[in-house]
């Protein structure tokens, strides 16, 4: 008897040991559900807040058999014609792109907030589709940034071009500066009333977000998006229809900025910014998840080769974070770095077509900027004169009969000018579209000639 009960106490005890087993087990895989971040040898890419970061595998190999222009392995810079910089911006300018005085971009850190907590609930934006080709439709107009207040209280003076434009676009630090929140209300409130998205030209890696990184990307493009999410959010709290960002040149930025040196060779500043890259992407569509989100990079100083590289090492890690590629790719022509020298400017044509060809072969929507990048033609000390409108006209129409003589024809035009001229944006005339040679009519025309 004493041991069938004991038989009996034996039975019970290993049932409820099965039992509180079974119970752990499954608070186990309960407490691991995908979305959670996993323990450390998990396999993220994403280190742990404070943690190291660590390695990645990002392919690096040149598959196309041709190697980037350059001598002695240690820059993709080709010879430009004196007067430009060395991000391929004339040296004659007083800014650049999206700066708003005299200074550079990398001066304005001031505006930027250092850190910023992300917004605990994405924010809506409207569903990206076929229609709108992934990037916001076809043609961008990016006109300086304090045309912003004069375009969009004055929409009956360009009501032609409005219906070609699909979305107008400004550098998100330097509209945020210029204007007062009431007057950016006001703009925004006539642009939701002719139904135009506001796309942004953002950093994706610049030298104010270089400080206390670990080497590596990950920290540092998470950084970037908490840097400048609250300028966006400002933006949406003022009424902007927020579409889209494209990301101001960070592989140039990397390989050519000195504060990047911490880095290591070129090499190390390839996987350093397809990381860095890829990681910002991450934390935008994590917030923004139908934000469309795009790429600017520049010719000549880098050849089709290397560009296409990069483009294949960055689509291939943004597809494995996010799980999708950019929503575009947009080049950054110096037309006037080769103008003088007939074959190497048809070269230079040709090779972006190449880019195109192979941005279309993955299913990369394809953006091209036009510009007027020669400044030596403007004329100093007459800003205002017809001279100078009608030089920024004629470029853009110039660049745009050589683009679609070698084959180009892009999936998405972008009319921009960062131009200043003794602190008058080229060119000098914004509106009206009736006004030969305005920056709105020179849109209106550059649409009817060479993308209608």
């Amino acid at each position: 008897m004493k041991k069938l009960w004991m038989n009996r106490m034996f039975t019970v005890a290993r049932a409820a040991v099965c039992t509180v087993l079974c119970v752990a087990m499954l608070f186990t895989v309960v407490a691991c559900k995908p979305n959670d971040k996993p323990v450390s040898g998990s396999g993220d890419t994403t280190a742990p807040e404070g943690g190291t970061t660590l390695t990645t595998d990002v392919t690096t190999n040149n598959t196309s058999g041709e190697t980037e222009n350059t001598t002695d392995n240690t820059s993709d810079a080709t010879s430009v014609a004196a007067g430009t910089t060395k991000n391929n911006r004339p040296a004659t300018t007083t800014t650049t792109r999206g700066a708003t005085t005299t200074t550079t971009r990398a001066a304005t850190t001031t505006t930027r907030p250092a850190t910023a907590a992300p917004t605990a609930a994405p924010t809506t934006t409207a569903p990206v589709t076929e229609s709108n080709m992934k990037g916001i439709g076809k043609v961008w107009m990016m006109p300086r940034n304090d045309s912003f207040y004069e375009l969009f209280t004055n929409l009956d003076q360009w009501k032609e071009t409005r219906k070609v434009v699909d979305a107008v676009g400004f550098a998100d630090h330097a509209l945020k500066s210029l204007f007062t929140p009431s007057k950016l209300e006001e703009g925004f409130a006539g642009m939701r009333e002719i139904k135009m998205p506001l796309v942004l030209e953002v950093g994706g890696i610049k030298e104010w977000g270089a400080e206390n990184n670990d080497g590596k990307g990950i920290y540092y493009g998470k950084k970037m998006f908490e840097a400048q999410n609250p300028t966006w959010q400002h933006f949406i709290d003022l009424g902007a229809d927020f579409g889209g960002i494209t990301m101001d040149e960070p592989l140039l930025n990397v390989r050519h900025s000195p504060v990047w040196n911490y880095v290591g060779n070129n090499e190390q500043k390839f996987e350093f910014a397809v990381e860095g890259v890829a990681e910002f992407i991450k934390h935008v569509r994590m917030e923004y998840p139908n934000l469309v989100v795009g790429d600017i990079e520049v010719a000549p100083t880098f050849t089709a080769n290397y560009l296409i590289r990069w483009i294949d090492a960055l689509e291939a890690r943004v597809k494995e974070k996010t799980g999708r590629g950019m929503d575009n790719f947009r080049m950054d022509v110096n037309w006037a770095a080769l103008r003088h020298n007939q074959v190497e400017t048809e070269k230079m044509w040709r090779d972006m077509k190449r880019v195109e060809d192979h941005c279309r072969s993955i299913g990369l929507p394809f953006s091209m900027i036009y510009w007027a990048s020669a400044v030596g033609d403007f004329r100093l000390g007459s800003a205002y004169d017809e001279h100078n409108n009608q030089t920024w006209y004629d470029q853009i129409m110039d660049q745009g009969e050589k683009y679609r003589a070698a084959g180009g024809k892009p999936d998405q035009y972008v009319i921009e000018t960062w131009v200043n001229l003794n602190g008058t944006p080229m060119p000098p005339t914004l509106l009206p579209e009736t006004k030969s040679n305005s920056f709105t009519r020179s849109v209106l025309d550059f649409y009817n000639k060479f993308i209608k």
